[in-house]
């Protein structure tokens, strides 16, 4: 798989954990939990959106990777993923807060439980990287989250707000070298 699919592979590797760890209790089926914007829910129950990607150059290595002998790679990018989650419950509205607050606890329970995960848990590109998916809960101020509900021209709804990474997008630039066949040293005695 190509290493520009790794964003999707983050999304759909924390998908696939809460489709798995939620379901039948307390969301019925898979398909309730979904990746969408706060702003088109469709018919899920839970929803996952990556709000923001962050480069963070000072994280990454700046020395060019030894592909074979003659070649090298530039070296991967290192970003941090931002996702919001949100519970939009289709139940009457009596019993509506009750429900959206037992679906949220579980997944904030599932996303503590799993913050790191390893290689085997990963979808994709992640699979074969023999790295570690790390999900850490952001302590937004009340503001910040207002002020991300209000890019979506949507009023603020409880929702509990995650950076996933670092993860690392691979390069696709490579150099030929020439490799070192001679090495000569002056010695001159003072």
């Amino acid at each position: 798989m190509d290493s520009y699919e790794l964003l999707a592979d983050v999304s759909r590797t924390l998908l696939e954990l809460l489709r798995k760890k939620m379901t039948p209790e307390p969301v019925a089926k898979e398909e309730q939990i979904g990746l969408c914007p706060p702003n088109d829910s469709g018919n899920y129950i839970l929803g996952l959106h990556m709000y923001n990607i962050e480069e963070k150059k000072n994280l990454g290595s700046q020395r060019l990777l030894n592909v074979r002998p003659g070649l090298q790679q530039d070296p991967p990018t290192p970003f941090l993923l931002y996702y919001m989650l949100t519970v939009y419950s289709k139940t009457e509205q009596a019993n509506r807060a009750i429900d959206e607050q037992r679906i949220l606890g579980r997944a904030i329970q599932v996303l503590n439980d799993n913050s790191k995960l390893s290689s085997s848990d990963l979808l994709g590109s992640l699979q074969n990287s023999n790295s570690t998916l790390d999900i850490t809960a952001l302590p937004l101020t009340m503001d910040d989250k207002a002020k991300i509900w209000s890019l979506y021209n949507q009023p603020y709804q409880l929702s509990m707000y995650y950076v996933v990474g670092p993860v690392y997008l691979a390069s696709d630039n490579y150099r030929n070298t020439r490799p070192v066949v001679e090495f000569q040293v002056d010695l001159q005695k003072k």
